[in-house]
């Protein structure tokens, strides 16, 4: 019974055994026996179906896991098809992709402790929502809502942690990738570009300052018509300053801190209509001629921008150079000696060079209105740390020449000392007759003669 239990029995040794030792067992024992033999062999076959099933399961999941994983790392994920796995019951089922996304990028980011602007690149590559940052950015949006301004013109209210962790979030994604930012916030988009740029480029550094300006401009009631004739009439007044043939007497206290560089101008006037834009939908100023004055004069501040070779830097946006030197002297001696450099050797010239912010905080360097490639193709570009420590090693170069070349002008004129120097006498002054008509002998003085 045992080995029928079991599912072991040897029916046809069992068989033999029945017909020798029929009269010792029933019809009814032998039937039982060969029964609970069988049930055994089924339970058996069931449970070996169910191992490969889970085994199968397990295989195919892994499978999945593999493909995507290979796909993001690739920066492919946004073009594999979805996929189906086996479930461990036996069942087709959706292949869960974005939690698995989710979770491996993660991990990957953690495991190599990633910088958020390679972050953003990871995700926005293979079109994945970072959940935390997503979370953070709508958590802190509707506490914007709350600032604004009483009617006596004083702030009122301010931002909380959410809606200043939101602020800072969204700003440090949309700087590396604007596409990706939007479809983070979503609606909230253009207030939060809004308050960013007001922040880094309009003047209002105070997270609350900004957003109460943008909180007056969608509270304004500006209808879409007249938005439009406003945004003409601020196009009008910028175009008074960016072209050198027109200039609005309204604006024409700004004539000469541009230069003559036009693509200067042009790419500063974008700069100057935005912000003017907002000035007059929050009733900042009365009219669009004001705003864009009003703008310039701002932008115009040394504590806000420097003029280096005609092209206008935020202060923001340069190097950090040493105390008592001065960043613009420092950046067009850069220019010339590092990627003019370059573009000598390359052939493609230097007359041209231009350093122009870039999204990741440093520079991209430009030439005849498109960016310069090293010989291995790749676009030049230079850290904001890179350009400091080349400043600090060319001060410290430069110091080692000048100490140098003074060491070498004391060794010309230097007098040796011997060790033993000679010692001489010498009469100092003729001897003096005496009345006795000899002469009294010369005094003598001892000195070292140094040869």
């Amino acid at each position: 019974m045992d080995q029928a239990d079991k599912g072991e029995l040897d029916e046809k040794a069992f068989n033999e055994w029945v017909g020798k030792n029929e009269k010792y067992i029933t019809t009814p024992t032998w039937n039982a026996i060969k029964n609970s033999n069988e049930a055994s062999l089924r339970r058996r076959e069931a449970e070996l179906g169910r191992a490969q099933v889970l085994q199968a399961a397990e295989a195919s999941e892994s499978n999945a896991q593999t493909a995507y994983g290979v796909a993001i790392d690739q920066g492919n994920y946004a073009f594999v098809p979805d996929t189906q796995v086996l479930t461990p019951e036996g069942k087709m089922k959706d292949f869960d992709r974005k939690a698995f996304a989710q979770k491996y990028m993660a991990e990957r980011v953690a495991r190599e402790e990633m910088p958020l602007d390679k972050q953003v690149q990871f995700y926005s590559t293979n079109g994945v929502e970072n959940p935390v940052w997503s979370r953070t950015i709508q958590a802190g949006t509707s506490n914007l809502a709350s600032i604004g301004w009483t009617p006596e013109g004083k702030p009122l209210g301010q931002l909380n942690e959410q809606g200043l962790a939101a602020l800072e979030t969204f700003s440090r994604i949309n700087t590396v990738n604007p596409q990706y930012a939007q479809q983070l916030a979503g609606k909230d988009y253009e207030t939060l570009s809004d308050i960013q740029f007001l922040r880094e480029q309009g003047g209002f550094p105070d997270a609350s300052a900004a957003a109460a300006v943008i909180n007056q401009v969608q509270r304004s009631g500006i209808k879409p018509e007249d938005y439009t004739g406003l945004k003409a009439s601020v196009a009008r007044a910028v175009d008074a300053v960016v072209n050198p043939s027109v200039w609005d007497s309204a604006v024409n206290t700004v004539r000469g801190w541009f230069g003559n560089d036009q693509t200067n101008l042009t790419q500063m006037s974008s700069t100057i209509r935005r912000r003017a834009e907002l000035l007059v939908a929050s009733g900042q100023v009365p009219d669009a001629a004001a705003a864009v004055a009003a703008t310039v004069e701002y932008l115009k501040n040394p504590a806000v921008t420097t003029n280096i070779n005609n092209t206008v830097y935020f202060n923001k946006d340069l190097p950090q150079v040493p105390k008592g030197e001065d960043v613009r002297e420092w950046m067009p001696r850069f220019i010339t000696e590092v990627p003019g450099k370059a573009a000598d050797e390359n052939g493609v010239g230097s007359d041209n060079i231009r350093l122009e912010p870039n999204q990741y905080g440093g520079f991209t360097v430009w030439t005849g209105g498109i960016p310069m490639v090293d010989r291995t193709g790749r676009i030049m570009t230079y850290r904001k740390e890179d350009i400091s420590k080349w400043v600090k090693d060319t001060l410290d170069a430069d110091l080692k020449t000048r100490m140098d070349e003074r060491n070498g002008d004391i060794k010309v004129h230097k007098v040796r000392i011997p060790r033993h120097p000679a010692t001489y006498s010498m009469n100092i002054r003729p001897p003096i007759p005496h009345s006795s008509g000899q002469a009294v002998g010369a005094q003598r003085r001892r000195f070292v003669l140094l040869v």
